[in-house]
């Protein structure tokens, strides 16, 4: 079983973390909390919990008496999104996109492997991202886990002719109508404007290839 960052998680994460584990067997966490319980570069805000059927009507009455009082967001075949009675956000997803990497065993519910997150990441900037996820490229690019040459060949070999290489390089120095969120970071914070200027430097370096 491979070591991870629990630290990133809050009191309150922590015991909803724990409770993910009645998922083990329909699904596993991916997303940016996933990210960061191996790599432990900021704190977890939410849950992303994806799934290997569409969401029924028994689905959504397990999350009920697994988590009690809850808020449900948005209901669908293809995602449940709730807030728990500690107003902490966790979806559950539908996604048909096969893995390209192994999953991470824990004592609780399986982790994406880097290798998905990272292709999972570059599609979702090309299409509608949050600042997290501009932060978790930025850790990904800066900790030297992988350059955007990899992340780009990580895109097309989990999304084939979907992943637009030109679209994710466009989108990744756009920042236009991004709105800027706070997150807590492990260790010393990063300016916006570095965070901003690296990727910003990155790719137009990786133009120049």
């Amino acid at each position: 079983m491979s070591s991870i960052y629990l630290e990133i998680l809050d009191n309150d994460r922590r015991a909803i973390f724990k409770k993910l584990s009645n998922f083990k067997d329909r699904g596993y966490l991916a997303g940016g909390t996933a990210l960061a319980l191996q790599i432990n570069h900021r704190k977890s805000y939410d849950f992303d919990i994806f799934l290997g059927k569409p969401i029924s009507r028994f689905f959504v009455r397990d999350v009920k008496n697994i988590f009690g009082e809850i808020k449900i967001v948005s209901q669908s075949g293809d995602q449940l999104s709730i807030f728990t009675k500690e107003n902490i956000k966790i979806d559950f997803v539908y996604y048909w996109y096969k893995r390209i990497d192994a999953l991470i065993n824990t004592t609780s519910i399986g982790l994406a492997g880097i290798l998905d997150i990272v292709a999972d990441k570059a599609a979702t900037i090309g299409r509608r991202a949050v600042w997290r996820d501009y932060i978790d490229i930025y850790f990904i690019l800066k900790l030297g886990i992988f350059d955007l040459s990899k992340i780009i060949s990580l895109g097309k070999e989990k999304f084939g002719g979907e992943f637009n290489d030109a679209l994710f390089l466009e989108q990744l120095v756009y920042f236009k109508d991004l709105q800027i969120t706070d997150a807590q970071f492990i260790g010393d914070s990063v300016p916006e404007k570095d965070i901003k200027e690296y990727l910003e430097r990155t790719v137009r370096e990786y133009s120049k290839i």
